[in-house]
């Protein structure tokens, strides 16, 4: 629903209605609907059923890899009253060999938040950044046990967040405010201009 939010909301500012035919959401809904009938159609009832199994596991499967590569860390208040950017201290890496190779380099996910557009044999699976302690195989297996879970990442989270929090707090306010556009017209500083020098910073006081 927040998803189909955003998306109605880019399209009025297109000036476009929520129904108009670029709304990604007439494809994804389509299609899932779709694959019902097909599934139908080709298996009967049994092949529903398998399908809607396969969709629920794929949907937890998702659903437990970001809870394991997002857990405890947060975008935080910035001095000037806005959240900060996404930066590499946002997500766990867990760069562990064949399980990398085995999944594309997604455990490197900050390296895929900082560089959406890079291919991912190109992600830099050393980059230092928030890592698990173990790789995202096996912490999926921990993450089922919550107690032991919560034994195993809760500090590691705490200071993580906690070190974020001493970067900010020890940023000047001047800094963290959105840049006056004082350029010329022929070089307006845009929104993404502000957020780029940003996260240059907070990135480079991370260390990474």
């Amino acid at each position: 629903m927040a998803g189909l939010e955003q998306e109605i909301n880019r399209l009025n500012r297109r000036g476009k209605s929520e129904w108009h035919p670029s709304n990604p959401y007439w494809f994804w809904v389509g299609g899932g609907l779709l694959m019902l009938f097909l599934a139908i159609d080709l298996s009967g009832l049994l092949g529903l059923l398998v399908f809607l199994a396969l969709t629920a596991l794929t949907h937890l499967q998702i659903l437990l890899s970001d809870y394991i590569q997002h857990y405890g860390l947060q975008r935080l208040e910035l001095p000037g009253g806005r959240l900060e950017p996404v930066a590499p201290y946002h997500s766990w890496n867990a760069p562990k060999g064949f399980s990398s190779y085995l999944m594309l380099n997604a455990p490197s996910h900050s390296e895929h938040h900082m560089h959406p557009d890079r291919h991912y044999d190109q992600l830099d699976t050393t980059a230092k950044v928030p890592t698990l302690p173990y790789s995202v195989p096996i912490m999926a297996m921990l993450a089922a046990v919550p107690a032991v879970w919560h034994r195993v990442m809760d500090k590691r989270a705490m200071k993580v967040m906690q070190a974020a929090q001493d970067r900010i707090s020890q940023m000047p306010a001047r800094e963290a405010q959105p840049a006056p556009q004082t350029t010329p017209a022929s070089a307006p500083v845009t929104e993404e201009d502000e957020v780029d020098a940003l996260i240059a910073r907070v990135t480079a006081e991370s260390g990474t």
